[in-house]
């Protein structure tokens, strides 16, 4: 049965038309033929079942009803509603079929009633005011322009795969204190926020991912509310069938992956608002794609998956972002643009298995970023580079056993920033890399380490830790200015056969009371400390030079007020001295010596120039003895200017002394009794023409009876010594 309402026709009175068909829908119809209005006071209802079709329009001014186990299909129609006009929903269902649009009014629902949008049904709503529980079932969509949702719109109410969705036209504003759920089984678009132009969530909406969820298109989201997965769901944003959407969060909105809950980003743009995680939710980057986030706030966990590439604006980082979250093989990026800072206290953590490619984040050649003070790049595997510069003012470091490499960037910590490795890892500076200023710093057998060639390190770096030229492959060439040492630096880490040269820009000053290891392996160039030509450098009182092998190289001239110590605790250790050094006053140098062979102490030598200064301390190996007639050459090659201020060393066995002899290319310490002055261990005319030089000269030697008087009695008294004949 059906009545036929006419183009024009008015329905008055306070009574109701109800629709009670017993089964199918189609037995009691209202075919409506063109504009009806239903004036307030009347209602329609159903308390079986029953339809409204027809291509016309029903302009309600009272109200539409369904009640409890009914159900009333609305198909092929308009129902256009006045500020009185509503529709009901008790216990009942409003089933809105193919071509259904419903203007203005409230949509409010009771005692387990709902308004569904059916299989495979396109239906429109406008400036509609949601106060109940609206469901889009498999395969509908729902247009919106305009909606004021206080209640709940569930996409894909039975969980199917052919596809829900809630597409808002180009600006409409979503408002109100409800909810929109994704309700999808097996993929995140069949259930599907679709945004194509510029649309609008309120303050206090949600999009909210209970199962699985996607939010894109081609438009703008301005979300000033809250994108969500809950409950284990997962909410996807962005697609690379349906585009990726820009969420614009600048007005506060919120994205939240919940605990046990996913948010995958894929070819979307982020602006603004906060990234929040809780418990084990993760935010994630998918696989493959390309994502913009600018001005965000992130208070949890962002996971950049394999093969997938953020590009960054200014944001503030209160979590932890991960560059390559599933530890792929794949190249997985976090690009820096130009200009942009990362602020707040938080962590980026690199996880490439094998390649650093695998975690990377890059600063295009020619452009700037900066790591703020609260920042921490960290982790077990990956590389910052692409030719930029990085402002560092808080912290690089890498995790126990990994290593974060420095791959032609430049990282500028003038600001405060630190290299700084623990446990066992490495910051490696490779080739054609350059940091400036502030501090290294390691502990429990970390190392910053420098490999590969055109390095510079300037800026009066500090270093507090371990610090190392490592020679892979094509050695390590390193630039260096000015440099307070405060721990180790070592010139060729593993001792290798190829080149580790650091080579100091003229007028540096190397400072600190840390240690410098020449670890050189066959030859000094193996581990070498260079100065061009013309050029100088200084090395101050506090320093300590020692190690197996190595030197100083090249034509510039070395200032050294430091400790010289060659060799180590179970080798000998021979410095190469192929440039011009100059030991300062303060300089101290001490020899290890265990035989009269060149191989059994440790030597200066080498083809530049030495001139000698400070003291000479002389330190016998373990169970070492000096004997009588043993000579020890201690510096050979190198022209030799001036003497040593004071020669001493460990106690002689007897009346035993040393005698150092200064040549134009070397240095020579020999064991002999008092009175042989010569050095040639026999008592002769030459050794008493000696003493009396010495006299003459008023030398300690001179003054042999010690009374601090140059008289006869001197003379008498290396005589009688000269007579006893080195007993």
């Amino acid at each position: 049965a059906f009545i036929s309402l006419s183009d024009g026709t008015t329905l008055l009175g306070s009574g109701s038309i109800r629709l009670e068909g017993s089964a199918a829908v189609d037995e009691a119809r209202l075919k409506v033929l063109g504009t009806t209005i239903v004036e307030s006071g009347l209602t329609i209802a159903t308390d079986g079942n029953g339809s409204i079709s027809g291509g016309g329009t029903i302009d309600l001014r009272g109200t539409m009803r369904v009640e409890a186990a009914s159900t009333m299909l609305l198909e092929s129609c308009t129902v256009e509603m006045t500020p009185t006009g509503v529709m009901c929903a008790v216990g009942g269902t409003f089933g809105l079929g193919a071509s259904t649009t419903i203007r203005n009014g409230r949509l409010q629902t009771s005692a387990g009633g709902a308004f569904r949008v059916l299989d495979s049904a396109i239906v429109s709503f406008e400036n509609v005011q949601n106060q109940g529980t609206l469901g889009i079932d498999d395969g509908g969509a729902l247009h919106v322009d305009g909606l004021l949702n206080d209640g709940t719109v569930v996409v894909n109410t039975s969980g199917g795969t052919l596809g829900s969705s809630i597409e808002p036209g180009d600006g409409t504003s979503i408002s109100g204190t409800g909810s929109i759920v994704l309700n999808g089984a097996s993929d995140a678009s069949d259930a599907l926020v679709l945004v194509n132009g510029s649309s609008f969530l309120g303050a206090n909406q949600t999009i909210d991912a209970t199962g699985l969820g996607l939010l894109a298109g081609q438009g703008t989201l301005s979300n000033g509310g809250t994108l969500q997965a809950t409950g284990g769901g997962t909410l996807v944003i962005g697609d690379f069938v349906f585009g990726g959407i820009v969420i614009d969060q600048t007005s506060g909105g919120l994205l939240r992956a919940a605990d046990a809950s996913i948010v995958r980003i894929l070819n979307a743009d982020l602006q603004g608002g906060t990234l929040e995680t809780g418990g084990t939710g993760l935010i994630l980057t998918e696989f493959g794609g390309t994502s913009n986030i600018d001005d965000v706030h992130l208070t949890g966990v962002l996971g950049l998956v394999g093969r997938s590439t953020v590009i960054a604006d200014s944001f503030v980082n209160d979590g932890t972002i991960i560059v390559n979250q599933d530890a792929t093989t794949l190249v997985t990026t976090l690009r820096l643009e130009d200009g942009m800072t990362i602020g707040g206290t938080g962590t980026i953590d690199l996880r490439a298995p094998a390649s650093d490619d695998g975690a990377t984040i890059s600063i295009d050649d020619g452009q700037t970023a900066t790591l703020g003070a609260g920042q921490h790049v960290r982790g077990r595997l990956g590389r910052l580079f692409g030719g930029g510069t990085l402002f560092n003012e808080g912290t690089i470091g890498a995790d126990a056993g990994g290593e974060v490499r420095l791959d032609g960037v430049t990282i500028d910590q003038s600001g405060g920033g630190r290299l700084s490795p623990t446990d066992d890892g490495v910051v490696r500076i490779e080739g054609d890399s350059v940091v400036i200023g502030r501090t290294f710093e390691s502990s429990n057998g970390g190392a910053v380490v420098a490999s590969g060639l055109d390095i510079l390190v300037d800026g009066d770096v500090h270093v507090t830790g371990t610090f190392g030229l490592e020679t892979v492959s094509v050695g390590a060439i390193v630039t260096m200015g000015s440099m307070r040492l405060d721990g180790e630096m070592i010139l060729n880490l593993q001792s290798s056969n190829s080149t580790s040269i650091a080579t100091l820009i003229d007028g540096a000053v190397m400072s600190g009371d840390g240690t410098i290891v020449f670890n050189g392996f066959t030859q000094p160039s193996n581990a070498l400390l260079d100065l061009p030509a013309s050029q100088t450098a200084t090395l101050q009182s506090g320093l300590t030079l020692t190690g197996r092998l190595g030197g100083f190289g090249g034509d510039g001239t070395f200032q050294v007020h430091s400790r010289l110590d060659p060799g180590t605790e179970s080798e000998y250790g021979s410095f190469a001295i192929d440039a011009t050094v100059l030991l300062g006053p303060d300089a101290m140098t001490r020899l290890d010596l265990g035989g009269t062979d060149v191989a059994t102490h440790d030597t200066l030598v080498g083809s530049g120039t030495l001139e000698l200064g400070g003291d000479l301390f002389l330190r016998h190996a373990p169970a070492y003895e000096p004997s009588f007639g043993d000579r020890y050459t201690i510096i050979s090659g190198p022209t030799v200017i001036g003497e040593f201020a004071s020669v001493t060393g460990d106690p002689l066995t007897g009346v035993l002394v040393r005698r150092t002899f200064y040549g134009p290319t070397a240095v020579q310490v020999r064991i002999t009794c008092p009175e042989d002055l010569d050095g040639s261990f026999a008592l002769d005319i030459f050794d008493v023409i000696a003493f009396l030089g010495e006299f003459d000269a008023q030398t300690e030697l001179g003054d042999w009876n010690g009374d601090t008087v140059y008289d006869i009695f001197d003379v008498l008294a290396y005589l009688g010594d000269f007579d006893a004949a080195c007993e």
